[in-house]
Parts: structure tokens; sequence; C-alpha cells
């Protein structure tokens, strides 16, 4: 019976593990950053998602947006700043930016 209810735990693991990845890849921020990937990156994003790994996709996602935020223009990035909230956002550098913009996106919206 231990061995049924440990197994029964575990489906129902991979389960909600594979829901939590739905809901990911189920929104228009996630589409728009897989469609600007390369075949390598989406083949990378295929692999996660195909062994279940929630929190590699995540770290891929974070370090997709923060590759894309850097193509931004610093003038860009600070109307981004204003619209976040951020203080002080007219008297930093664009690498402060990046760090203070990608910040406050992590604290408003959990992927």
């Amino acid at each position: 019976m231990d061995q049924l209810n440990d197994l029964f735990s575990n489906v129902t693991n991979k389960v909600l593990i594979l829901r939590s990845i739905e809901r990911i890849v189920k929104r228009p921020q996630f589409e728009a950053i897989y469609a600007a990937a390369t075949e390598n990156e989406k083949q990378k994003v295929n692999k996660y998602i195909e062994d279940g790994n929630k929190e590699g996709l995540l770290d891929w996602l974070h370090n997709q947006k923060r590759k894309l935020l850097g193509e931004l223009s610093v003038a860009t990035l600070r109307r981004k700043a204003s619209i976040l909230g951020i203080p002080f956002y007219n008297k930093m550098p664009k690498s402060t930016l990046l760090s203070e913009i990608t910040r406050r996106e992590q604290q408003e919206t959990i992927f």
C-alpha cells in the first residue's frame, strides 16, 4: 500500500509541475520571448518542458528577458522605469536601470 501511495504522490507532483509549466507557456510574454529565440534556444526550452524542468525554464526566461532589455536604449529603459515607479530612474546608468527593472518585474510578476 505504501508503494501505491508513493506512486500516486509522485504522479500528482509531476502533474502539478506540468500544469505550472503550462501556465508559463500560455502567457503572451512567454510567446513573445520564445518567438524571438534562436532555434538552439527553442530546443533548450523544449527540452526543459519535456523534462518537466520548471526551474530551467524560469532561468531561461529570466536570461532572455534580460538580454532583450539590454537591447533597448537608455531613453526607453527610463520610460519603462518610470512606468514601474522606480525612483531616481532619470539619473541611473543603463546597467542600473536593467537591474532595477528586472528586479521590479520579478516582484510584480512571478513566472
